[in-house]
């Protein structure tokens, strides 16, 4: 069984504090314009939101999805590379 991790011992790969950090709006918007180099318009941010994308129901779990005013959505993930 996983030891557990104080909460100050927590970094943004993390999937808890990644998706409690993103799921703020301000701070989705600010980070999607550092990462993509161009403004981003008022973001709606849901966090661990899952897709059906099969009738078989097959599921896709996404981290943080953001979608902003003009209907343009993206998708935080936390790169496995990273984690294990």
């Amino acid at each position: 069984m996983a030891q557990k991790k104080q909460f100050r011992d927590l970094d943004l790969s993390n999937a808890f504090l990644f998706a409690a950090a993103l799921e703020d709006e301000e701070t989705c918007r600010l980070v999607l314009e550092c990462i993509l180099g161009t403004p981003v318009g008022k973001v709606k941010v849901k966090s661990e939101r899952s897709i059906l994308f099969r009738s078989d129901f097959r599921l896709v779990r996404l981290d943080v999805f953001a979608s902003d005013e003009w209907n343009v959505d993206y998708n935080h993930i936390i790169p496995v590379s990273e984690l294990y």
